[in-house]
């Protein structure tokens, strides 16, 4: 049998940068989903008895 794993691993600081980073894939995410739901919403893919968007 192995030794149990004792030791705790490190804990890695994140830079402004890399938060910089996250945020605007983040924020570009939310505009893609927005954007594809109202085009989706515009081309009636969902048919006529879907909610209006908003």
């Amino acid at each position: 049998m192995s030794a149990p794993l004792t030791a705790r691993p490190t804990a890695r600081r994140v830079s402004a940068s890399e938060r910089r980073a996250d945020l605007w894939l983040a924020l570009a995410l939310f505009v893609g989903a927005i954007l594809s739901s109202w085009l989706g919403q515009v081309a009636g893919v969902y048919g006529d008895e879907s909610p209006a968007f908003g």
